[in-house]
């Protein structure tokens, strides 16, 4: 008992030191990779990790109005505005971009043409070039100049320059204002794209973000006669984490309210309230506190899950108050402790396995559960002999009325039929498994976002040039020419409007080849006699500058532009789409949302060094894994349990106590199947805890004889997980219904098929006790 106490105090001295000492570091996240398996911890899967992590951030606001002066001045309006929100970046080519772009291309610039540039240098129309640009540099309103004239006098690379940041433009959301159907006829749009710098995946950063976010609209609304449509993971993830917070506050609120309202009915009196109260908070507490130290935040999923445990927590405090505290025996208090920790066993078995789980969120919840478990036992063990109150009395209409119910129809069955029944239950869900049962293995069902939501993403991809965030091509060579000339092969064979609207580094990148053949044909231009020496004699220039740029051309002829020094002046997220890696060159391809993902595949099969990578496909080929894992894991468990029950009552009939959650599993599987519902991995792991808490009731009517109190004490705690996992049922979140309603079905049963299992024990007592 000493021991326990310990244990029960140190672990709430480690929480308040890290409450403490943690303050505002506090981190509840809603990553909706959370939901995506882990994979190999490889180069190649960090940049592709960091390319899906960019795009998260990135999100795009789509102004729309009749009226185009207006729009104008409510697209400025929307700048200003969100450049004074904490954590947000517009995405703009601003001066200090150029600069950069310009001090680095310059040195290359004997080796870049544009395709118009190429044009004129192969069909030797050097008089038309000459006059060009003289008459560009007496033009009224002409444009400046990246370069001195004596470094540049056709002023190519400005031009050259200036396709560059169009392209870049496109990508920062500077669009022209168009005419669209989308709107209607008359209708202007403009599109602004900015980063979530920070917090992206961060509860209360996302709480204040989003809250900034709707002010600047709804300002804008007022001022402006304009719509504001968005677009971008953040605001999937940042209503997911509303969704589950919403959840949170009505699961945790409602069961407390429904299990105090219980208890105090049951037991008749406040009293009754402080043992499972202590319990639950500091089992969640402990829980919340070792879940942030390991993984350094906590899901506000998990959180949402881990809520159910307050429907298995107050478990020992139940037991505590029918057995001990109506009969203080020596004999009844031994076989309590026994009950007890065999039932952490178990429960801790069927949580510790979600632990081997690929997901994040479950592998956290398999920490939050099984230290909140540990926690919750300490503190019955621990306090109950002290604050057990004395004036508890047990409610002797409600329970007994249902178990009576219940039992009813139980005792007028035979043994032989009811074993029969549990078995042929066991054997029609097998085969099912086996031959005949739908899942569902696609990550995008375990979260369902609002109509609105996907309505506004739909039409905001719609209308501009937006790319999936996860899904890519691949490409793998061994130069940067092999992946250009893989690149143009793959655009060969698909549609040219599609092929162009692929974004790669090698849309700003001319291959090593080419910059070859674009400093050859620029010899025509620098050579003695050539188009710039007659633009200088036709301007009556200094014939020297002729002599200077002939020698820098001459000087650059290896002076071949790299991807490697291009990437490092471009923005997110093209200065990710490039890496090297053991000797191999790798390219990046975003692919523009709406398009034939069937045709991208097939097409880049049939190209040597082209892979298609599809996130949610990855996802889904894992979550089967997983699944199929868990449902052997699940077999494990059962197998671990018999192996604990047989040394525990050192008799090997024990096993058939695994008869109450087996079956309970069997009918819950079907159940679901029957009600159209394709299972998926979250239905799987609730079946662990379907066997762990099938087994605390089957573990407390053999421990404790099956006597009424015990049954009374069961029938009341399955009413109590009417209030934690019934609640978790009605969850808006996919994943969190699917965990719940396998949870309350299964449980249900489980109180079902132990009462079964009580009356044959019981029987089976009377037998051996005429025997004697």
């Amino acid at each position: 008992m000493l021991l326990w106490r310990i244990l029960f105090f140190g672990g709430l001295i480690y929480t308040a030191i890290f409450f403490f000492t943690s303050g505002s570091d506090l981190v509840i996240d809603a990553d909706l990779n959370a939901f995506s398996p882990s994979d190999d911890d490889t180069e190649l899967r960090d940049a592709l990790g960091a390319i899906s992590s960019t795009m998260g951030k990135r999100i795009v606001l789509l102004l729309a109005s009749r009226d185009s002066s207006q729009l104008e001045l409510a697209y400025d309006s929307l700048g200003h505005g969100l450049k004074k929100i904490d954590g947000l970046s517009l995405v703009e080519v601003d001066g200090d971009l150029i600069d950069g772009l310009t001090d680095t291309l310059k040195r290359y610039r004997f080796h870049l043409l544009t395709a118009e540039q190429s044009q004129l240098l192969e069909t030797d129309d050097h008089r038309s070039i000459v006059n060009t640009a003289y008459e560009r540099l007496f033009q009224l309103g002409g444009s400046i100049n990246a370069l001195p004239f004596s470094e540049d006098p056709l002023a190519w690379f400005t031009d050259y320059l200036d396709q560059f940041l169009v392209g870049l433009d496109a990508q920062s959301g500077k669009e022209e204002k168009l005419d669209s159907e989308q709107f209607g006829d008359g209708y202007f749009y403009r599109v602004m794209f900015a980063n979530v710098s920070h917090g992206v995946m961060n509860v209360a950063a996302q709480d204040s973000l989003s809250t900034e976010l709707k002010r600047l609209e709804v300002q804008l609304m007022v001022d402006y006669p304009v719509e504001l449509f968005r677009s971008g993971v953040f605001f999937f993830a940042s209503e997911a984490a509303a969704k589950s917070k919403q959840d949170l506050s009505f699961i945790g609120t409602y069961s407390l309210i429904g299990l105090f309202s219980l208890l105090i009915y049951i037991f008749r009196a406040f009293s009754a309230l402080i043992l499972p109260l202590i319990s639950i908070v500091s089992g969640v507490s402990v829980a919340f506190a070792v879940t942030h130290a390991l993984f350094g935040s906590v899901h506000i999923l998990t959180i949402v899950l881990g809520s159910s445990l307050i429907g298995v927590v107050i478990d020992y405090s139940l037991h505590y108050f029918y057995h001990i505290g109506s009969e203080r025996e020596v004999t009844k208090n031994r076989s309590l402790y026994k009950a007890l920790l065999l039932s952490l066993a178990t429960s801790l078995i069927g949580y510790a396995a979600l632990g081997f789980s690929g997901l994040t969120v479950l592998n956290m919840l398999a920490v939050f559960a099984c230290c909140g478990l540990i926690m919750a036992w300490l503190s019955v063990v621990s306090l109950a002999p002290i604050i057990l109150p004395s004036n508890i009395r047990e409610d002797t209409v409600l329970l007994p009325r249902l178990l009576r119910f219940i039992e009813k129809p139980i005792s007028i069955l035979p043994t032989r039929f009811i074993v029969l029944a549990m078995i042929g239950l066991i054997g029609v869900c097998t085969l099912y498994l086996t031959y005949g049962s739908s899942h569902n293995d696609d990550p995008r069902q375990l979260f369902s976002p609002s109509l609105a939501l996907a309505s506004q993403d739909k039409l905001v991809s719609s209308v501009i040039n937006d790319y999936e965030p996860g899904n890519y091509l691949l490409i793998e060579g061994d130069s940067s020419d092999q992946l250009y000339e893989r690149l143009n092969l793959l655009r060969s064979r698909i549609d040219k409007g599609l092929g162009e609207s692929l974004v790669s580094i090698m849309n700003w990148f001319p291959s090593v080849s080419e910059q070859e053949r674009n400093y050859t044909l620029q010899a025509e231009l620098y050579k003695e006699d050539g188009v710039v020496e007659k633009l200088l004699v036709k301007l009556s220039a200094d014939a020297s500058i002729s002599n200077d740029l002939r020698s820098s051309y001459d000087q650059a002829k290896k002076e071949v532009l790299s991807l490697k020094e291009l990437i490092a002046i471009l923005p997110e997220p093209l200065n990710q789409l490039w890496m090297k890696h053991n000797h191999k060159e790798y390219a990046f391809v975003l692919i523009p949302k709406g398009t034939d993902i069937e045709l991208i595949s097939t097409s880049s099969k049939k190209v040597d060094g082209i892979t298609f990578i599809s996130g949610a496909l990855a996802a889904e080929k894992v979550l089967y894994e997983q699944r199929v894992s868990a449902s052997k894991l699940l077999l494990m468990a059962y197998t671990l349990i018999g192996i604990i029950l047989v040394l525990r009552f050192r008799t090997i009939n024990s096993v058939f106590m695994l008869f109450v959650p087996l079956t309970a599993t069997a009918s819950t599987i079907l159940i679901l199947i029957l009600s159209g519902q394709a299972l998926n991995l979250f239905h799987t792991m609730a079946l662990f805890l379907v066997l762990g808490l099938g087994m605390d009731y089957v573990i407390f009517c053999r421990e404790m004889s099956a006597c009424s109190l015990t049954k009374h004490a069961i029938v009341l705690s399955a009413l109590t997980t009417v209030f934690s996992f019934g609640l978790l049922a009605l969850s808006e979140v996919p994943a969190a219904h699917a965990f719940g309603i396998t949870l309350l079905l299964g449980n249900m049963l489980n109180l079902i098929f132990t009462l079964t299992y009580a009356q044959f024990f019981r029987k089976k007592e009377e037998m051996i006790n005429v025997a004697g």
